[in-house]
């Protein structure tokens, strides 16, 4: 009887900078299966399934394919090899069309080594209507001009035209409309009768009952539990993901009630990104905002920072409504934002004192527009001092730091400015455990301090220990608002995947 294990790794291992991604991850996917993997942000499930697909390689471990043990070198081997991802945003060559993204890089040849259109396009037709799609229609347009849906199918018709037995779905339905997903989870099923094996990553689990045979939840770089899908109820993995760890809150010196109401936005929208967010934030106050990558998060403090546009809304601060047209009106009205990417917030081939002054330098104006440089220094140097922030010098250029280091250079350009109003969006992202003790304890200070701070976070030992409340983002909405005792990983995650 052959053997119904189509893929398989065994003890896979990867690090990124002294962090475990994967931590000895043991994974098996049968033919005619749909296998999910869900898990919170950083779980580990898109570095293994990148690993699958040949975009990162596995420090230890090993992988089999039909119970033959492969190295997998890059995208395009993998595709030789019958691995094929298609992921929520597909990666396509928008101004080619569909017949080209399809054959590229595996065209059909004539004898005279010019690529043979008429039996591409033959091919190609055969392989949409094994999908019960009718592609006369779009088969020659640009996929740059058509529906995500079909960009989709379109990677499916190319996995197939690779012969592909394994097909990965990162998030494929995020970013589609029902009747689109409905559509694809047909597709999904064709594919699985046809003996092939899916490998299904979704936070939307109410999908995955009607979906998948067996689920696996990751947690941390680790399997917590595979199970199929009578015994992997949603509570269950919930239950999962939630884990049992023991998170201490950071010790705060302001204990007083937080009543005064510094900012407060209301119906904040913005098409397809966001809609109707409404909350405020109270003096000396941590607000954590929790939710998975994409429920708009971040997107919503950019808007607050005039860093983009949105549609309709109100922002209050102290009472009095603000429009905040572009960040320097923020910054002017106290409000500041330090961004994820250090490479956004921070100018790499800059210095200390270049990228800490940025916000200030008018402040510092003397008479003819120079700046007053012993007050500058003076002022970027007592932060510096203040974050411990380890360099040669204020004029060490911020490319030369580690990565702990340039993040407390990004929190010392957002001090300086003497916010009221101070949002941190990912603010220990990709330092070491030592430096993000530092900074929890910084980001407490300064709620002691009295300055009202808004953490957006996908970690949620960080948001638990951090916040005084916290707001639960799912799909561009408010899902849950908990604060006290209600702030426990099982009430956050139930939240992410309402």
């Amino acid at each position: 009887m052959e053997n119904k294990i189509l893929l398989e790794c065994k003890e896979i291992k990867k690090s990124f900078g002294g962090v475990h991604a994967l931590k000895g991850i043991d994974f098996v996917l049968n033919r005619g299966e749909v296998h999910a993997l869900v898990g919170e942000n950083g779980a580990g499930k898109s570095t293994l399934i990148k690993i699958f697909s040949g975009v990162v390689f596995p420090d230890e471990g090993s992988i089999f394919l039909k119970g033959k043990e492969i190295k997998i070198q890059n995208p395009l081997d993998a595709h030789r090899k019958g691995i094929i991802a298609v992921y929520q945003e597909p990666l396509v060559y928008p101004k080619l069309s569909v017949l080209e993204n399809i054959f590229i890089g595996n065209e059909i040849k004539k004898s005279n080594g010019e690529v043979d259109w008429k039996s591409e396009e033959k091919r190609a037709i055969e392989l949409f209507k094994s999908l019960d799609i009718k592609s006369e229609d779009f088969i020659r347009k640009p996929i740059g001009k058509l529906t995500t849906a079909i960009q989709q199918f379109t990677l499916i018709a190319k996995a197939l035209n690779y012969n592909a037995e394994v097909i990965i779905f990162d998030e494929p339905t995020a970013i589609l409309s029902d009747i689109d997903a409905q559509n694809l989870f047909k597709i999904i099923k064709l594919l699985r009768s046809d003996g092939k094996g899916i490998i299904y990553i979704s936070h939307r689990l109410e999908e995955l009952q009607g979906l998948a045979d067996r689920i696996t939840v990751m947690k941390d770089g680790e399997i917590v539990g595979t199970g199929n899908n009578v015994d992997m109820t949603k509570k269950r993995i919930i239950e999962l993901m939630a884990g049992k760890n023991v998170i201490e809150k950071i010790q705060r010196n302001n204990h007083e009630e937080k009543k005064d109401i510094i900012l407060k936005v209301q119906g904040f929208s913005k098409d397809r990104v966001f809609e109707n967010i409404s909350f405020d934030l109270k003096k000396g106050e941590i607000l954590g905002f929790a939710g998975l990558v994409g429920s708009g998060r971040s997107e919503v403090m950019e808007a607050i920072f005039g860093f983009t546009k949105y549609d309709k809304g109100n922002i209050f601060l102290e009472g009095r409504n603000i429009k905040i047209h572009k960040t320097s009106d923020a910054i002017d009205l106290g409000i500041m934002y330090l961004p994820e990417s250090r490479k956004l917030g921070l100018l790499q081939n800059k210095s200390i004192l270049d990228n800490v002054g940025l916000p200030v330098f008018n402040r510092f104006l003397k008479s003819l527009g120079f700046i007053n440089n012993n007050n500058l220094n003076s002022s970027i140097k007592q932060y510096v001092e203040l974050l411990s922030i380890k360099a040669p010098s204020l004029f060490t250029n911020v490319e030369a730091l580690s990565g702990g280091n340039q993040q407390k250079v990004l929190f010392s350009k957002g001090l300086i400015a003497q916010p009221r109003v101070l949002i941190l969006d990912e603010p220990t992202h990709g330092i070491d455990v030592a430096t993000k003790v530092d900074i929890h304890k910084l980001i407490a200070k300064l709620a002691d301090d009295g300055i009202s701070v808004i953490v957006v976070s996908s970690e949620l030992p960080e948001i638990i220990a951090l916040s005084d409340r916290v707001i639960v983002m799912h799909e561009g909405k408010i899902t849950g608002t908990f604060e006290g005792n209600q702030i426990t990983s099982l009430n956050l995650i139930s939240a992410f995947v309402k």
